[in-house]
């Protein structure tokens, strides 16, 4: 693993072992959740990817397009689209690192929902097209950021990371 994929991974550590442990996240994630808690859980993600915007930089537009869909499938599984506040700007490499890392926790709860009814285009969407954009990502994008930009990308995916959780906490 590479120093600036280590520094990364260590600044959202805390934000995301603190979702982690909200019981709401835990019966969501478990596959457990009610009709209820799956969609507040499902809204509140929502609500925080329609509000941020990654600046377009330097990744392949297939990034962007992910990210569309991820927001077309959330659309679809809260049942109303919402419009977004202004969108807050992102460092992209910051924005995707969050987003693609979601996708590989979203395999493990998509094999715990498969025979449950509830709305699942999301999960559906990170699981299925996350690993191979991740495994770019990884391999020819986060490799090629200049060691000058490592403070201010890992600074802004823990700021990403804490505002996710802030986002989910209130429910």
């Amino acid at each position: 693993m590479s120093q600036f994929r280590q520094l990364l991974k260590q600044s959202i550590a805390g934000p995301h072992k603190r979702l982690e442990d909200l019981a709401v996240m835990k019966v969501y994630s478990n596959g457990n959740a009610s009709l209820d808690q799956y969609l507040a859980v499902t809204e509140g993600l929502y609500e925080f990817w329609i509000n941020h915007q990654p600046r377009t930089d330097r990744l392949p537009n297939r990034f962007h397009q992910f990210y569309s869909r991820y927001l077309s499938a959330l659309e679809q599984d809260v049942g109303e689209r919402r419009t977004a506040h202004a969108k807050t700007p992102v460092n992209e490499i910051a924005f995707f690192y969050v987003l693609l890392g979601s996708g590989l926790g979203a395999r493990v709860i998509r094999q715990r929902y498969q025979d449950n009814t509830l709305p699942q285009k999301n999960i559906d969407h990170l699981a299925q097209n996350s690993a191979p954009l991740w495994k770019t990502f990884i391999a020819e994008q986060l490799n090629t950021v200049p060691e000058s930009e490592h403070g201010a990308i890992t600074g802004e995916a823990h700021h990403l990371f804490t505002t996710l959780y802030n986002n989910i906490v209130t429910i």
